[in-house]
């Protein structure tokens, strides 16, 4: 008997022939035992307890013991890695016969997603929500996994979502569980990740590090001898010796500090690509692997308007008022002074605001390892193609453009404001990654956002 899976939006799934069954607990009772490769990562030993865990949860009963060998009257279960070419990145491999079940995955993370496979597939359980309340399933005493093969890969490479409203330093441990039995993939901060009361446990659930967001001013002025405090007197410094690296505004030269409204730096001037970039490559040195800058704009309109970043500007796209071109020289720039000195530095684009569409008078380096394309004010109400809806035909023109540049894209989908107004657009969204599957093969996946209950979150959310 052939059965197959496929759920579009996370992964895809091989044929699973079924011929016999291996009892993993029986009245409520482990028939199996659960062993971990010698030297295996945090993440297979997180993989390895929830397992136990669960398997005893549903059964109502006992949880299987973690051990080097099976115990006697046991079934292993083998948690492992392997090389097998049909397991992608972060895909997995389950095969059961009548003596033991392996769950194999390139990498601890696929390890991880093949154990909630097992718990979905032959437990029955779902995780609708973070924490202990969002947990579905029925009392199954015995639990049996079919014989045969399952092989599943990611049907997309990106599976974030942001955690907004909270304090940046908050756990969300139930939440990050959520998300990976979900098959989520979350990124997070390279400084919240090396916290010592958060490493553990984000490395145990194979959280991505990330660095950048907006961040042309922060790369410039940063220096980690400083303290928070004395931050203002030394950009102050380098403004008064350095004014050149800092925007030219109505013919003035203009002080700008943060990543936030503050307007963008110099960025044709060469000692400002080598700052940021020599910070940048400090800042992915010291972050936890694996570690992506993303490499977006301060969150603002404004430019250096100086002669020499006025040149850089088509004259299309002066009379469009967007500044592509410019982003996207930067950029290149940048990535490759951070090149020479990192060859493994992980890069991502980002098309926002006035650098939304593709630029004309430069290509991204191909060594950008993808774009996150903001589709912060696109229709939820129509679907993405409906070329009837003229908001969603300038979004659908934005999207198809920067497939056509064959360098790997991502959605941010913004599906309610800051996380906390949600619209009732869940077909619309499923129907949109359908359709990205289908006809925009260079679309690699979907960001959002949510409120973590599981967050800590500051007074004026206290409602």
């Amino acid at each position: 008997m052939k059965r197959s899976s496929l759920c579009l939006f996370l992964f895809c799934a091989l044929p699973l022939l079924s011929f016999a069954d291996l009892v993993l607990m029986e009245k409520g009772q482990p028939k199996c035992t659960i062993i971990l490769r010698k030297g295996a990562g945090p993440t297979e030993k997180h993989a390895a307890k929830e397992l136990a865990h669960f398997l005893g949860k549903i059964a109502n009963g006992k949880a299987p013991v973690i051990a080097d060998t099976a115990l006697k009257g046991t079934c292993p279960v083998y948690l492992e890695l392997t090389d097998d070419e049909q397991v992608k990145e972060e895909g997995f491999k389950i095969t059961a016969n009548d003596n033991e079940l392996r769950i194999a995955g390139r990498e601890g993370v696929g390890v991880l997603y093949g154990v909630y496979k097992v718990l979905k597939e032959y437990g029955g359980i779902r995780w609708l929500f973070p924490g202990k309340d969002g947990e579905y399933y029925k009392v199954k005493p015995t639990i049996i996994a079919k014989n045969g093969t399952i092989i599943e890969n990611p049907s997309f490479s990106h599976r974030d979502i942001s955690r907004v409203c909270i304090y940046w330093n908050s756990p969300v441990m139930d939440t990050l569980d959520w998300g990976m039995r979900n098959n989520m993939r979350f990124q997070s901060r390279a400084e919240k990740i090396s916290l010592k009361n958060l490493k553990a446990g984000r490395e145990a659930r194979a959280v991505k590090s990330q660095l950048g967001g907006h961040c042309f001013s922060p790369l410039l002025t940063y220096n980690p001898d400083i303290k928070a405090k004395d931050k203002k007197a030394y950009v102050q410094k380098m403004f008064k010796e350095h004014p050149e690296y800092f925007p030219l505004i109505r013919g003035k030269r203009v002080f700008t500090m943060d990543g936030g409204v503050n307007p963008q730096p110099c960025t044709t001037n060469a000692d400002v690509i080598k700052i940021v970039a020599n910070n940048a490559v400090k800042q992915f040195r010291n972050a936890q692997k694996p570690c992506i800058l993303i490499f977006g704009n301060n969150d603002t309109t404004q430019w250096c308007q100086c002669a020499n970043c006025l040149a850089v500007d088509p004259q299309a796209e002066r009379d469009a008022g967007i500044i592509s071109t410019r982003y996207w020289t930067f950029a290149n720039a940048v990535l490759a002074e951070i090149k020479k000195q990192a060859p493994d530095f992980r890069f991502e684009g980002w098309t926002y605001q006035n650098y939304s569409r593709a630029p004309i008078g430069v290509k991204p380096d191909k060594r950008v390892e993808q774009i996150m394309v903001s589709n912060h004010r696109r229709c939820w109400k129509h679907p993405l193609d409906d070329k009837n809806c003229p908001t969603n035909k300038w979004y659908y023109d934005y999207n198809k453009e920067w497939n056509d540049t064959g360098v790997p894209f991502y959605s941010y989908d913004e599906l309610s404001y800051a996380g906390y107004a949600f619209l009732p657009v869940a077909r619309c969204w499923v129907d949109s990654l359908i359709y990205y599957k289908k006809y925009m093969p260079n679309y690699a996946g979907s960001h959002t956002e949510i409120c973590c209950p599981d967050g800590i979150f500051p007074k004026r959310f206290h409602r």
